[in-house]
């Protein structure tokens, strides 16, 4: 991510963070192994996703393919483990877009 996204990376996370803790991410097409990082994410409670979204997450990790491209966008909550310097060190190269959700 360029500069400019990073800041923009950075910024949303902590209006996440400040507010509802929810988020919507987009994958890039090309990250499709980088679901098993998340799906790893929330197996250590740093991120929760809806059971449906797992199902769906599960299913990329097989095929290795989104299949749909809106399998690539994914609702999160930040979970009471989440670090952001770490998760912007994981995700940033993974991530097309990034956004906090208000509830």
């Amino acid at each position: 991510m360029k500069e400019k996204a990073m800041q923009d990376f950075d910024q949303e996370i902590k209006k996440a963070l400040a507010g509802s803790r929810k988020m919507r991410i987009k994958f890039k097409r090309e990250a499709v192994d980088d679901v098993m990082y998340l799906c790893g994410m929330e197996r250590g409670g740093i991120v929760r996703i809806d059971d449906t979204t797992a199902l769906v997450l599960s299913a990329v990790m097989a095929s290795r393919s989104w299949s749909l491209d809106e399998n690539r966008i994914v609702n999160l909550t930040l979970g009471e483990n989440f670090d952001p310097k770490w998760f912007r060190g994981r995700m940033k190269d993974a991530l097309e877009e990034i956004e906090a959700v208000e509830a």
